[in-house]
Formats: structure tokens, C-alpha cells, sequence
């Protein structure tokens, strides 16, 4: 009896100790790095920010603002002319980089100094988006923001990102949840999956033939099926030209879409290849961003889009 007594008493202790360790991991990591950035992630596997916070996102990643609308950077105002939409991937987010060093955020800042002031622009990219995603994002944006244009950069890879719907969601999301309440565990996390695990960001690519299939073609049509009442840009990026380049021009030219397909030209004629990337060798660099910014506002007065 008294032996079973004892065992309790060290048990309790130990529960006890762990919390009060815990507690303390909780709070020193809050107090250091912040708090992490809430995100819904939905059983089909879409996810998305949560409006109105600052935070962490990421391993690495600065502290981030979300807005009012669930896109990166300052409230957008829904009193003027004309909303600019972005969305993307981590290129169009900003991987890396800081909320003033994206293209959405040098893209609204040339608008300001070229006279477009009743102008809003919303940067809704999200890393590791697909185009199955980016469609989702569009539909969820045409609610909360109803934008008059929307620019949407595409990478090759993003063709093949699958939005794969999450099995055993329910027991998922209490994980989910507890890193979204609890800084230490969403820290920790990012530290052992970034460190140890790693990111697999390899996706299968046709080594030739034809990258725009029907499939790929009927999704990325989707996205501009709304032109009469919302106009639409897109944006085949790569760092180096490629068969990507070549067809994305035809598919663009066959759909008599708006597009902007010699990024590789446009970054070449201004930086040194080196200056292209962030601090990870693989993202954009806020020059990388600042360059597209400028020629994204010169295809969009060339067109007469923006006037």
C-alpha cells in the first residue's frame, strides 16, 4: 500500500513537472520568436491564412502580417477604383523575405508613385500552392475582396501539386490545432521537419513532350473564365528559359490570354544571376521582385489595363 502510494506521488510529480516545463518552453519561445500564424487547413487539403494577425509563419520566414482579408501585408480598402488581386505560390508570397520586399508589395508601391492612388492591391500567394489551390484561393477572394484584375504566377511545378484531401482529418486536426495554440510545439516542429525530415518539393514533370495537357490547360482556363467583369494576368515563371517559356507563349497566344512568359529576359536585363535569389538559393530575392514589379506595371499599360 505503501509502495503503490509512493509510485503515485512520483507520477504526479513527474505530470506536474512536465507541465511546469512545458509552460516555460511555451512561454520563452513566445517571448523570442512570437507567435506562430494561424492557418484553416480543410479535410480536401486546401488551406489558407486566418485575417487579422502577425507572426510567424515559418522556419526561417520574418514575422508576417495578415490582413483583413487573409492576404499578406497591410488592410486592403475596398472603398476604390479598382482591387488587385495576387495569387501564387511561396515566389508570389515571398519566401523568405520580409512583407515589403514581395512583388505584390514593389508592384502597389509603383502604382502609388505613378499617380494610382485609388488603387488596392492584396498579396493572397501561399507557399506550396498548386493551381488547384490557386483556383480555390480565387474563389475564396472573389467573396472577401471581389477583385476587378488578378495576377497569378504559375511555376512548372505548381502544374503538378496535387490539393490531395487528408485522411483521418479529425485526428489530424487536433495536431493541427495544437500547433496553431501552442508556439513551442509549431517551433519545434518547423526545427525537426526542416532540419531532419526535409521537404520534398519534387514533382513528376513529363521529361518531354507537351507540358500543357488538357487537363492542365482546362485548369489553368478556369482561373480566367471570369474575363468580361474581371481581368487576368498570368505569369510563367522560371529563372532560366526553358521548353516552359516556349510553350507557355503558345498556350498563352492560342488562348489569347495576358501573360508574361520571358521572366528569364527581364531578371537577365537588370541583375546579375547571383542577385536573382533569397538567402535559401531558391526563392526570389526582393531585387528579383522589384524588377518583376516594374514589368508587370509595363505589360499591364501596354495592354491598357491599367490607365
Amino acid at each position: 500500500m505503501q509502495r503503490t502510494k509512493k509510485w503515485k506521488m512520483y507520477i504526479l510529480f513527474l505530470i506536474f513537472t512536465l507541465l511546469i516545463t512545458f509552460v516555460l518552453l511555451e512561454v520563452t519561445t513566445t517571448l523570442i520568436f512570437g507567435r506562430k500564424v494561424f492557418m484553416v487547413v480543410e479535410e480536401d487539403g486546401f488551406y489558407y491564412f486566418v485575417p487579422n494577425q502577425y507572426g510567424w509563419h515559418s522556419y526561417r520566414q520574418p514575422p508576417m502580417r495578415v490582413n483583413n482579408i487573409g492576404a499578406r501585408g497591410e488592410d486592403v480598402d475596398f472603398n476604390v477604383q479598382k482591387k488587385i488581386l495576387f495569387i501564387g505560390d511561396s515566389f508570389t508570397f515571398g519566401g523568405e523575405l520580409k512583407d515589403d520586399q514581395t512583388f505584390p508589395y514593389f508592384f502597389d508601391k509603383i502604382l502609388d508613385e505613378r499617380g494610382f492612388k485609388n488603387y488596392s492591391v492584396a498579396n493572397a500567394g501561399v507557399g506550396g500552392y498548386g493551381v488547384d489551390d490557386m483556383i480555390r484561393m480565387q474563389e475564396k477572394m472573389e467573396e472577401a475582396y471581389k477583385p476587378d484584375l488578378t495576377v497569378v504566377t504559375i511555376l512548372e511545378d505548381d502544374l503538378y501539386r496535387k490539393m490531395d484531401p487528408i485522411e483521418n482529418y479529425e485526428l489530424k486536426n487536433i495536431w493541427y490545432t495544437l500547433k496553431q495554440y501552442s508556439s513551442f510545439v509549431s517551433f519545434a516542429w518547423e526545427v525537426m521537419r526542416v532540419r531532419f525530415v526535409g521537404q520534398d518539393e519534387r514533382y513528376p514533370k513529363p521529361e518531354n513532350g507537351e507540358i500543357f495537357t488538357e487537363n492542365i490547360s482546362s485548369k489553368i482556363l478556369s482561373l480566367a473564365e471570369d474575363r468580361e467583369k474581371e481581368e487576368i494576368l498570368f505569369i510563367f515563371y522560371e529563372y532560366n528559359h526553358t521548353r516552359y517559356s516556349d510553350q507557355s507563349e503558345e498556350f498563352c497566344s492560342k488562348n489569347d490570354l495576358y501573360c508574361i512568359m520571358n521572366v528569364p529576359s527581364i531578371l537577365a536585363g537588370e541583375l546579375k544571376q547571383e542577385e536573382y535569389y533569397a538567402r535559401d538559393g531558391a526563392h526570389p530575392s526582393a531585387n528579383s521582385n522589384e524588377v518583376l514589379a516594374n514589368a508587370i506595371y509595363g505589360k499591364l499599360t501596354e495592354t491598357r489595363i491599367l490607365e
